[in-house]
């Protein structure tokens, strides 16, 4: 997985993205915890910062997300921080996937990108509950419970 440096611009449109998809099918207090970890960590210009209750409340233009998200890393960056988010309440549920799916649309982003970004994601989590002796069908059972199209 890629890292990009994110300014403050990219961030704020990591996080009402991330909100958008908790909104989904209810805020759970983990996709909150999650999402306000995220802004904290990530601020670096104290000139910059637009209080988090305010962004969290601001709808996501689609055209300022392509605007900032000008490549394809931070495309992808960005709906791998909302699968995440997704699963943050241990349920990557249909209506968040749906909003993700109208993201990467938006975005330019191919539904083969989107599938694999996914994947990425399950595999990460699945990863964590290791030591297990076969992690492979895990990840297979992770795969086949993603919501499909």
């Amino acid at each position: 997985m890629s890292n990009p440096t994110l300014g403050i611009n990219h961030v704020q449109v990591f996080v009402q993205g991330m909100s958008e998809v908790s909104h989904c099918d209810g805020v759970h207090p983990a996709e909150m915890t999650m999402l306000r970890g995220f802004y904290d960590a990530c601020q670096r210009d104290a000139s910059a910062i637009t209080r988090f209750d305010d962004l969290i409340n601001t709808p996501l233009s689609l055209e300022h997300a392509r605007q900032v998200l000008d490549s394809g890393e931070l495309r992808t960056e960005f709906l791998r921080s909302c699968v995440f988010l997704g699963y943050a309440d241990g349920s990557y549920s249909a209506k968040e996937r749906a909003r993700i799916v109208e993201f990467a649309k938006a975005l330019s982003v191919e539904t083969e990108s989107l599938h694999e970004i996914e994947a990425e994601v399950a595999d990460v989590l699945m990863s964590q509950m290791a030591p297990l002796q076969n992690i492979d069908a895990v990840r297979e059972v992770a795969r086949k419970t993603l919501p499909q199209e």
